[in-house]
């Protein structure tokens, strides 16, 4: 009867929309499992141990390594937070200088920094372009942090934060300080 063919032609197409929408979340989950897990990783375990990051010599590498192979040297303050210290860290098979900035007991922000020919901004979020100021940034917002790309120069900077009201903007640097 029409009636079981019209039910049938309903349910194919509820299954197919089904099935098409879980295999979009599940590339979506194993896409930030891969791009984004590694850096938020890094900077939940900064916020975590804090006093790791205040070794005043791993600081001082961290703080060589940028300025030296990249250009960038860390500001000691940056709105209303202070740079608690640093250090080099290996993450996604690139070698980055890892800067930590917080006020006590509130936010904490992760700054990285990495040679732009060693870290490659991640391909959905060139897509996704969000121009602030004259600033290229790339902004990628999930529940458990916020990371905000941006590359000027030879150097990819990315900010992290779990407080999404952090205007990460202050933390990257103009064109003239890299």
């Amino acid at each position: 009867s029409p009636f079981w063919k019209t039910s049938y032609l309903v349910a194919a197409a509820a299954l197919l929309v089904v099935t098409v929408s879980a295999a979009y979340f599940a590339a979506e989950f194993y896409r930030h499992q891969d791009l984004y897990l590694p850096l938020e990783q890094a900077h939940w375990s900064a916020q975590d141990a804090l006093q790791s990051y205040g070794d005043a010599s791993l600081t001082s590498a961290a703080v060589a390594y940028a300025a030296d192979s990249i250009g960038y040297r860390p500001s000691p303050a940056v709105a209303g937070v202070q740079l608690v210290g640093g250090q080099m860290e290996e993450i996604d098979g690139a070698r980055m200088a890892h800067f930590v900035y917080t006020n006590p007991g509130t936010k904490v922000v992760s700054v990285f920094v990495v040679p732009a020919d060693r870290f490659h901004i991640p391909d959905n979020l060139k897509k996704a372009m969000v121009k602030r100021h004259g600033l290229n940034l790339f902004d990628h917002n999930c529940r458990g942090c916020r990371l905000v790309y941006h590359q000027v120069g030879n150097a990819v900077v990315i900010t992290a934060t779990t407080d999404h009201a952090t205007e990460l903007l202050d933390f990257i640097p103009e064109q003239a300080s890299i």
